[in-house]
C-alpha cells in the first residue's frame, strides 16, 4: 500500500521527511520519493525543523511520513510540537494495521496486546483530532487520484494536517484484490510509465513490459498510471490540473516527460485516446465521468462525448510558449561534466533537455542548418507550423544548451574528438537516409524518381520541386502519407500504392483519413515491379496485385503476387517512401557495435563505455513522441553512468 502514497508524493514533487520502516524503500529508485531519513521516529521533528528555514514555496511541498506503529511510540510528541509551535507540516501516517517491518507485531491501534490479548483500540484519527489537529483525513492508498487530491489540498493549507493512508499489509493479509493484470501488447507504447511504480510484478523482458502473475496482487496501481502515451506523460495528473485550471502546474508536469508538447499536440498519433488502456483500465469512461468540463472544451472531432487528450496537450503546449521562456527550467546548480549529443531531432533534443535540467553542460551537433531533425524537415508545414517548433526549441537555448548546426560528425569533427573532449556522447542521428528499393528500371531514370525523405526535406526547405500531374507514392507509413499530401498540394493527382491491406497500413489513421478527404487515392494490395521510362524520364509504373500469403515472423501474412495480375499506369513522378535508415559510417572503426541500428541496452547504453544512443537509430519506434521518450530514458542512463564514474574517482 505504501507504493501508491510514494508515487503520489513523487507526482507532487514533494519534499519528503522520511522515517524507518518497510516504507523506507520509497527512497530508492524508481520512486526516489524520500529526501531525509535519520532515525526511527524523527520524520515529524525533522520536517518541523526544515520548515523553520525553508522558503514559502518549499514549505508548500513539505511532507513527513511515518508508520502507524512508529507514530504511536515516538510520533505523537513531535506532532504536538508542530501544533504547539505554529507549524504547518503535512503528516502522512502509513497505517497498515501492524508493525510490519519487524514481523507483524501488534500495536496500540490493532486491538490486541503484544501477547495477542484483547486491548482497547487507540484510533489514529481520534488521537490526532484530540491533540487539536483540525484537518484529519483518511485515504485509500490504492485510489491514486483520490490520494493525489487529498495530499495536494493539504499541501496548500497554511496549518498542520494529518492524512491516514489506511490499508492493511498485503503480506500479512495475503490479499489479492481481483483479476490479475495483463498487458495488451497491441496497445502498449512501451513508454514504461508503469515501471515508475517500482512494482516487483512489472518486468521488462527484451524491451517489452510483462506482468509476473506470481507477484501481481491486482492492486490496479499500474492500470491507473498507464495512459498508453508514447512519451510516458502523466496524463491523469495533467488532466486533474487542467480541470482545476492550474495550467502552469499542468505544463510543468508535461515537461517532465515531453519538452515539446506544442509539437506533440499537433503530430502525435494519440494512442492515449483508446477506450481501454494497455493494462485494461477503462480510461475513456473515467475521463468522461471525472471531467465533463474538459470533454466539452476538448472533445474529439466527430465524438462530442469523448475527451481528446492530444488537444489538451496542444492547449498546454501553446500556453507554455506564451508563459515560459525556458530560463525557468535552467539548472540551479552546474555540474562539471560535458556531454555531446549528435543529432538535433526529437530524441537528441529531448536528451539534451533532461540532461541540462540535471545541471550537465550539453552541446548538440546538427548536420543541417537548423535544429529539429524530422520535426523540421520530415513533417510538412500543414501538419506542423515551424514557428511553433522554433518557439519550443528556443526554450532549450534559454536553458543554456548549445546547438552547433552545419556540423557533420566524421567530416567536420571526428567521433574520436568527441570522445576525448566530452564525458559522454549520445548518438541521436535518426533515420534520415532513404531505404533503397530494388526496383527494375530505376537505374535508367534521371528524372521523375524521388525518395520520400529527400522529397519532404526539399519541400520543407522551400525548394522548388516539380512532380508533374500524376504522382505515385510507394509505401504505407507516415512518410508515404506526408509525401502524398505534399504532392497533392503541388497540384498533382496522387495515388498511394501499398502492398498490404488498408487495415495493415502503419501510418497514423487520422492522417490517412485527411489524405482521403484531400483527394489522395489509395491502391491496396498492390506492389510495383518496374519503373517505365522514356528518354530517361519516368513515364509510367508497372504493378502487380498482391494477396495474403503464409505467416511472417511478426505474425502477419506475407503479401505474395497474384499470378497474371500485372498492369501499368501512366506516371510522371514516383516517390519511394518505403522506409528510412541511419547513416552510421562515422562509427566505423570506433568499436561501437551497429548494423542497421546501433546495438544498445534497454536504457540506450552502447557497446563502448560512455557512448549512448536514442531515437530511431537505436530503437526504431518511428514517431516523434516515442523518440522523445527514448531521449529522456537515455538522459537517465547517462546521469547514472556519470555519477558512478564520479563515485569511483
Amino acid at each position: 500500500m505504501h507504493r501508491g502514497v510514494f508515487y503520489v508524493l513523487k507526482q507532487l514533487d514533494a519534499i519528503v521527511s522520511g522515517d524507518i520502516g518497510c516504507y523506507t524503500l520509497g527512497a530508492l529508485a524508481p520512486l526516489d520519493a524520500m529526501d531525509t531519513c535519520m532515525n526511527m521516529g524523527a520524520s515529524l521533528s525533522m520536517a518541523h525543523g526544515m520548515a523553520k528555514i525553508f522558503s514559502e514555496e518549499e514549505k508548500k511541498r513539505l511532507v513527513a511520513v511515518i508508520g502507524d506503529s512508529t507514530f504511536y511510540h515516538s510520533g505523537v510528541p513531535a506532532l504536538i510540537d508542530i501544533l504547539y509551535n505554529g507549524g504547518q507540516t503535512v503528516t502522512i501516517i502509513l497505517d497498515n494495521h501492524t508493525t510490519a517491518m519487524t514481523g507483524h507485531q501488534e500495536h496500540p491501534g490493532t486491538g490486541r496486546t503484544i501477547k495477542g490479548e484483547p486491548a482497547p483500540v487507540i484510533e489514529l484519527e481520534s488521537l490526532a483530532r484530540g491533540l487539536g489537529i483540525k484537518h484529519v483525513q483518511r485515504i485509500d492508498p490504492y485510489d491514486l487520484l483520490a490520494a493525489w487530491r487529498t495530499i495536494d489540498e493539504a499541501l496548500h493549507r497554511r496549518e498542520p494536517s494529518v492524512i491516514i493512508a489506511d490499508a492493511p499489509c498485503v503480506l500479512k493479509e495475503k490479499r489479492r484484490f481481483g483479476e490479475l493484470v495483463s498487458v495488451d501488447h497491441t496497445k502498449c507504447t512501451e513508454c514504461f510509465a508503469c515501471t515508475e511504480l517500482g512494482c516487483p510484478a512489472i518486468e521488462v523482458r527484451d524491451g517489452h513490459i510483462e506482468i509476473n502473475k506470481l507477484l501481481c496482487i491486482a492492486c490496479t496501481h499500474c492500470q491507473q498510471v498507464c495512459a498508453t502515451c508514447n512519451a510516458g506523460i502523466d496524463i491523469p495528473q495533467v488532466l486533474e490540473l487542467v480541470h482545476q485550471k492550474r495550467y502552469a502546474d499542468a505544463f510543468k508536469v508535461l515537461l517532465r516527460a515531453n519538452p515539446f508538447p506544442a509539437v506533440a499536440g499537433r503530430v502525435c498519433p494519440h494512442p492515449c485516446d483508446h477506450e481501454v488502456n494497455a493494462l485494461g483500465w477503462p480510461q475513456e469512461k473515467l475521463y468522461a465521468e471525472r471531467y465533463p468540463d474538459l470533454v466539452r472544451e476538448f472533445s474529439t472531432p466527430g465524438h462530442p462525448a469523448k475527451l481528446s487528450v492530444r488537444d489538451v496537450e496542444r492547449f498546454l503546449g501553446d500556453y507554455g510558449i506564451e508563459h515560459f521562456s525556458g530560463a525557468e527550467f535552467a539548472p540551479a546548480e552546474e555540474r562539471p561534466e560535458r556531454i555531446a549529443i549528435i543529432g538535433a531531432g526529437p530524441a537528441g533534443l529531448s536528451a539534451a533537455f533532461y540532461l541540462r535540467r540535471r545541471g550537465f553542460r550539453v552541446t548538440v551537433f546538427e548536420a543541417f542548418e537548423k535544429p529539429g531533425g524530422m520535426m523540421r524537415y520530415g513533417i510538412p508545414a500543414f501538419r506542423l507550423n515551424k514557428e511553433i517548433l522554433d518557439r519550443e526549441i528556443d526554450r532549450l537555448y534559454m536553458m543554456g544548451i548549445e546547438i552547433k548546426c552545419n556540423v557533420t560528425i566524421g567530416r567536420d569533427v571526428s567521433f574520436a574528438e568527441l570522445q576525448r573532449e566530452y564525458d559522454a556522447v549520445v548518438i541521436a542521428v535518426g533515420d534520415s537516409a532513404p531505404q533503397e528499393l530494388e526496383l527494375e528500371g530505376t537505374s535508367d531514370v534521371q528524372e521523375g524518381l524521388l525518395y520520400g525523405v529527400d522529397f519532404l526535406r526539399r519541400v520543407n526547405r522551400g525548394q522548388s520541386v516539380k512532380v508533374g500531374r500524376r504522382v505515385a507514392v510507394i509505401g504505407g507509413g507516415n512518410t508515404a502519407i506526408d509525401c502524398a499530401r505534399s504532392a497533392k498540394r503541388l497540384g498533382a493527382d496522387v495515388t498511394v500504392y501499398y502492398r498490404r491491406t488498408a487495415q495493415e497500413m502503419p501510418a497514423i489513421r487520422d492522417e490517412i483519413d485527411e489524405a482521403i478527404l484531400e483527394g489522395v487515392q489509395f491502391e491496396f494490395q498492390t506492389n510495383p515491379i518496374r519503373v517505365l521510362a522514356r528518354e530517361r524520364r519516368v513515364c509510367g509504373l508497372e504493378l502487380i496485385r498482391m494477396k495474403p500469403g503464409p505467416l511472417d515472423k511478426d505474425g502477419r501474412r506475407r503479401p505474395v503476387p497474384v499470378p497474371n495480375s500485372e498492369f501499368s499506369v501512366p506516371i510522371d513522378t514516383v516517390i519511394l517512401a518505403i522506409g528510412e535508415r541511419a547513416d552510421l559510417d562515422f562509427l566505423k572503426e570506433t568499436g561501437v557495435r551497429f548494423a542497421q541500428k546501433i546495438h544498445t541496452t534497454f536504457t540506450g547504453a552502447a557497446s563502448q563505455p560512455g557512448i549512448f544512443a536514442c531515437g530511431d537509430v537505436a530503437f526504431g519506434y518511428g514517431t516523434v513522441t516515442q523518440s522523445i521518450a527514448t531521449g529522456r530514458r537515455v538522459a537517465s542512463a547517462v546521469t547514472t553512468y556519470l555519477r558512478q564514474k564520479g563515485a569511483k574517482r
